[in-house]
């Protein structure tokens, strides 16, 4: 599963971070399947040393996702349906 943020939102007095916005998309051959969703972050006693807003990576800011394994899962299933659909479109002309 490939994960990418697609786009950060946070509070402008402090440049802290409060909502990362991802997609999530699986690649099984030629069958393909996507999610998209949001989670709320913030800092804690135990958070690591912050980072200005300018310094953040895409590496940094997925670590701090902590997806819930049904998103692989649903993606997983996606793909399923795709090799095995239970109906299917089109005209016999």
């Amino acid at each position: 599963m490939i994960t990418t943020v697609t786009q950060l939102k946070r509070n402008p007095t402090n440049d802290e971070v409060v909502i990362v916005y991802y997609d999530c998309e699986l690649t099984d051959g030629e069958y393909y399947a996507y999610s998209y969703g949001s989670t709320s972050v913030s800092r804690t006693d135990t958070s690591p040393t912050f980072i200005d807003f300018d310094k953040l990576t895409k590496e940094t800011v997925i670590g701090w996702l902590s997806l819930d394994p049904s998103v692989e899962a649903d993606l997983i299933a996606q793909i399923a349906k795709q090799k095995l659909p239970t109906l299917v479109s089109g005209t016999p002309w």
